[in-house]
């Protein structure tokens, strides 16, 4: 694993910050120099379902460094959001018993971020300190249409590559 991960703060009530098992990284190159990162947040249970509970979020990078975008999986389909559009350094926010995450974005539609919200939450500073590496279970990968580094690579192939 490398030191050079994309630092992070999320944000999540405390029985979610208590129940938090890992952070699982992984990384992916291509040969023109772009990459993708996930880091699977990982609790034992997803809300009121019996499984455990993994929640990527992605940071894909092109051949020159530069963010090229954001995804999350939210409720099994995958959001992307355009970096120019986050508030950097980026800060998510896992919301309700399901972990859905949402980005702090330069221009707010909701109240996720505001400072009471904030104050009532834990927050983890994510850095190569704390991520580990690790399995995702297959189930978790493949999700409810379509493989999400399938979904990824395709936006790679559209957003990233030169």
């Amino acid at each position: 694993m490398s030191a050079n991960v994309t630092s992070h703060i999320a944000y999540m009530t405390r029985d979610a910050a208590a129940g938090l098992i890992n952070i699982i990284y992984e990384r992916r190159d291509y040969p023109s120099g772009s990459y993708f990162e996930i880091f699977w947040y990982h609790w034992p249970r997803d809300g009121v379902f019996w499984w455990e509970d993994y929640e990527p979020i992605v940071f894909a990078y092109n051949y020159k460094n530069e963010l090229c975008f954001v995804m999350v999986r939210r409720g099994w389909r995958p959001i992307f959001m355009n970096p120019d559009d986050i508030l950097l350094p980026p800060e998510v926010r896992f919301s309700g018993p399901n972990h859905h995450q949402f980005f702090r974005m330069k221009v707010e539609a909701e109240q996720d971020f505001d400072d009471t919200t904030l104050m009532s939450l834990s927050s983890i500073s994510v850095t190569f300190a704390n991520i580990t590496s690790g399995q995702i279970p297959s189930w978790n990968i493949s999700g409810l249409s379509k493989n999400i580094y399938q979904i990824i690579q395709e936006m790679m192939r559209d957003s990233c590559e030169p």
